[in-house]
């Protein structure tokens, strides 16, 4: 993942280029993305990680898990 999209050398507008951030996931053992992924956030992030580690997310948390 990067920390913002950006396209040239800007960002910070309205663009998709701007507002997009990228973000691979790739598994030891070649899990897909969850059926029914359509749309991703960041905070969607952190419950991947957690979802990879065998570690519980925390319940408050809105993202999830993308595998």
């Amino acid at each position: 993942t990067a920390d913002h999209g950006g396209h040239d050398r800007i960002h910070g507008t309205e663009l998709a280029e701007d507002m997009d951030i990228p973000v691979f996931v790739r598994t030891a053992d070649g899990a897909p993305l969850r059926e029914g992924v359509e749309a991703t956030g960041l905070l969607d992030i952190a419950p991947t990680v957690c979802a990879r580690m065998g570690v519980a997310a925390d319940r408050d948390w809105e993202g999830v898990s993308l595998v």
